[in-house]
């Protein structure tokens, strides 16, 4: 596949999701698209900044747009909802929710998979 051709997929696969989320959602994405290698571990988190619980989505999505790890729950004023996969086929990050964009920060983290977890690259949800 020619270079140029990977990041537009990608740019082509979040436009396409964005449309597919429920109405009234909120998303965030992280890009452009990761890979991790093996011996690599991928994080996905999002912070609650409201003032009230909220639910929020984590997704860690494959190039194809398909999630290979998936976390939800109802997460407090300041907490943080995540999910981690080891798959050398993720992509990215997803976060869904209800609201504001101003009240939910997220990001994907890349790093050695190991005790301790060693991050190595680290990109923000917007």
């Amino acid at each position: 596949m020619h270079p140029i051709l990977r990041p537009l997929l990608a740019l082509a696969l979040l436009l396409g999701s964005a449309v597919a989320a429920h109405a009234g959602s909120t998303v965030l994405y992280t890009a452009p698209t990761i890979m991790p290698g093996s011996g690599h571990l991928m994080l996905c988190y999002a912070n609650n900044l409201d003032s009230k619980e909220r639910e929020l989505t984590v997704e860690i999505v494959n190039s194809g747009g398909t999630a290979v790890s998936t976390w939800s729950s109802m997460v407090q004023p300041g907490g943080i909802a995540a999910t981690q996969t080891n798959n050398v086929f993720a992509s990215y990050c997803r976060i869904t929710y209800a609201g504001s964009r101003k009240k939910v920060r997220g990001a994907v983290t890349l790093g050695l998979n190991g005790l301790p977890y060693v991050p190595q690259v680290t990109l923000e949800a917007r």
